[in-house]
């Protein structure tokens, strides 16, 4: 990365967003340096779980075949198909069943989002 460009970018933040996280960039590749792949740990099962480390300056090289769940599989572009249930899991759960993330509030909310978005496929692995 170029230096200059990092510094203007950090001090600019530092400027407009003080006291904000980072951003956190990601891009698809078809070649991950060897530096990166060591690098990245799989600490936790979700993919959100592990941004964690990336928001400690980590790399996380995640893909088709990277440990994880179906979420994150599906919204980074891997696997297209659903859970059963999934607008459940997603936010409420289902008494006596399985516990909800409580990513959105309810049921049709998740179903109305999915409605209005085609899931992403990935370009590559």
């Amino acid at each position: 990365m170029d230096e200059r460009l990092r510094d203007a970018f950090l001090e600019r933040w530092q400027q407009y967003f003080a006291g904000a996280d980072l951003p956190i960039g990601y891009y698809y590749a078809d070649q991950v340096s060897k530096e990166d792949l060591e690098d990245t740990r799989h600490e936790g099962r979700c993919l959100i779980c592990n941004l964690e480390r990336v928001r400690a300056g980590h790399t996380l090289a995640y893909h088709a075949k990277s440990p994880g769940c179906p979420g994150g599989k599906r919204y980074t572009g891997f696997v297209q198909k659903l859970r059963p249930d999934f607008e459940y899991f997603l936010s409420c759960g289902i008494p006596g069943e399985m516990e909800g993330d409580r990513y959105e509030q309810c049921p049709q909310l998740v179903r109305e989002y999915l409605a209005q978005h085609s899931p992403y496929v990935a370009p590559g692995e």
